[in-house]
């Protein structure tokens, strides 16, 4: 496991329902730089599977979004490739941070399936 990232143990019953679905988990993804934890470093997402299932996710604000995304897709059983993750319409990079993306307390990030084609056809 990733000295940087904590799995804390899922929520208890009635904790987290949203919509009929359960928040399932909340690990938190860590650089492991040491020093003082200040909460001013860090935010929480919540990250919503394309079946609707939810996972919360505590990051730093620094932390490459890479390491939310392969949790994500271990945690839920998604192919990596086939995965695209959106936040407010406009798709997330890897190599981006919380801090790149705006991402504040409590934002819903949304993981989708990649879809490829969609032409029109002619008669």
């Amino acid at each position: 496991m990733d000295p940087g990232f904590t799995d804390n143990s899922s929520m208890g019953a009635g904790e987290g329902s949203n919509d009929g679905h359960q928040i399932e988990q909340k690990p938190v993804i860590d650089q492991g730089t040491g020093g003082a934890s200040d909460d001013s470093q860090y935010v929480t997402v919540k990250v919503r599977s394309p079946d609707g299932e939810q996972v919360l996710y505590r990051i730093k604000k620094k932390t490459r979004l890479q390491k939310l995304m392969n949790s994500f897709c271990q945690r839920t059983g998604q192919n990596e490739q086939s995965i695209r993750f959106l936040f407010e319409g406009e798709r997330l990079r890897p190599e981006m941070t919380a801090e790149d993306a705006g991402l504040q307390e409590g934002d819903l990030i949304d993981a989708m399936i990649s879809q490829v084609g969609g032409g029109i056809r002619r008669m």
